[in-house]
């Protein structure tokens, strides 16, 4: 996985029953989650879950790093590059109360929000999520072999 510099590490025994498993975990950068959002289009959604097994069938791993994940997302929403950040919610369609921008772009792309639990979530969020193979096919496409 040169191409993005990304970690692999080994599930530490304290984590094992956090991540169900033991294994390998990915330390994810902003550079590899970069790559995966510029894949979603315009009006489309990912969820957290769906980016995290995207990572792990590319990389071969049992898990994904959800601390390195999350300031992956950071780094990315914080960079002056086009990265479209803004089209990545949590797994039940709400948006993500530290991603700045958020809500104005998807209202901007057509999406329609509505009240959840926390934050506002998007209407019929399943409906627009991007399909999983697009992603990885498109990661997969730049990734080096392991």
């Amino acid at each position: 996985m040169r191409l993005f510099d990304s970690s692999i590490v080994p599930i530490p025994p304290a984590r094992e029953k956090f991540f169900g498993c033991s294994g390998r975990m990915l330390l994810p950068t902003k550079e590899v989650l970069s790559a995966l959002l510029q894949n979603i289009p315009a009006g489309s959604l990912a969820s957290t879950g769906q980016l995290q097994n995207v990572l792990k069938q590319a990389f071969q791993v049992q898990a994904v790093c959800p601390v390195t994940f999350r300031n992956a997302l950071r780094a990315a929403a914080d960079s002056e590059q086009d990265i479209p950040y803004w089209r990545v919610v949590k797994d039940h369609g709400e948006l993500i109360s530290w991603l700045a921008r958020q809500k104005s772009q998807l209202l901007a792309e057509g999406l329609e929000l509505e009240d959840g639990k926390k934050q506002p979530k998007v209407r019929h969020y399943a409906s627009h999520l991007v399909s999983q193979s697009v992603l990885l096919n498109a990661l997969i496409s730049r990734v080096d072999p392991v």
